[in-house]
């Protein structure tokens, strides 16, 4: 699990580059200590390759993270979950401009265990 912080954006990055047996618990202390930060905004990539993805994402789930997108870099795939800490969004300022990225923004905001329900 490698972790980027980028302060002046009060944003950290998680990839995962393996799970292991002891990955729950090294993922939450690490989203623990993330959080003690106050860091506001942690994205998770997950490595769409990886057979054991779908399960750590109903993992990661329990836990208040969220599908955010996917990021297409060859020769991985990943797909990106967050966990915002103490941030709410305000989905209906969001604009999109097409019927797809409507429907993206809609699902985004369903997942989200924080955003109030339209």
């Amino acid at each position: 699990m490698e972790i980027d912080i980028r302060e002046r954006l009060d944003l950290a990055l998680i990839m995962i580059q393996r799970y292991g047996l002891d990955f729950e618990r090294e993922f939450q202390n690490r989203l623990r200590q993330l959080c003690l930060r106050e860091i506001a905004v942690i994205n998770i990539y997950l490595d769409l390759k990886d057979p054991a993805s779908p399960e750590v994402v109903m993992l990661l789930e329990k836990t208040g993270c969220f599908f955010a997108g996917f990021l297409p870099a060859h020769p991985r795939y990943f797909l990106i979950l967050q966990y915002l800490n103490n941030v709410n969004v305000d989905y209906d300022k969001i604009a999109v401009y097409d019927t797809f990225a409507k429907k993206l923004l809609d699902y985004v905001r369903d997942e989200d265990p924080n955003a109030t329900p339209v």
